[in-house]
């Protein structure tokens, strides 16, 4: 559940960042596409690392339940931040202006 969640919540942080580029700056789908990956795009990275870094951190329990899950759990977040911010800015560039 917590790489699923990850991915929700840098995905709507992405989105909402390209609609504020289209609406308040007049930008094209493509282009704000690109500038909310750069900006939002650096925020989601250190978040995820972040989740990632805490989760690796269980292994220094060594409980051999608790360092599979964490293992498990720290891979569905760097999977879901990688194609928040590969899969999801090719996504919003294809959609175009009907995102707003």
């Amino acid at each position: 559940m917590l790489g699923p969640a990850v991915g929700i919540d840098s995905a709507l942080f992405i989105v909402t960042r390209q609609r504020r580029l289209i609406l308040h700056q007049g930008l094209d789908a493509h282009e704000a596409a690109g500038r909310a990956t750069g900006t939002a795009g650096r925020a989601v990275f250190f978040a995820g690392s972040t989740v990632v870094i805490a989760l690796a951190g269980l292994l220094v329990v060594g409980i051999t339940l608790l360092t599979t899950m964490a293992l498990a759990a720290a891979a569905t977040v760097a999977i879901s931040v990688l194609l928040a911010l590969t899969l999801l800015p090719a996504l919003l560039g294809v959609v175009g202006e009907p995102i707003c």
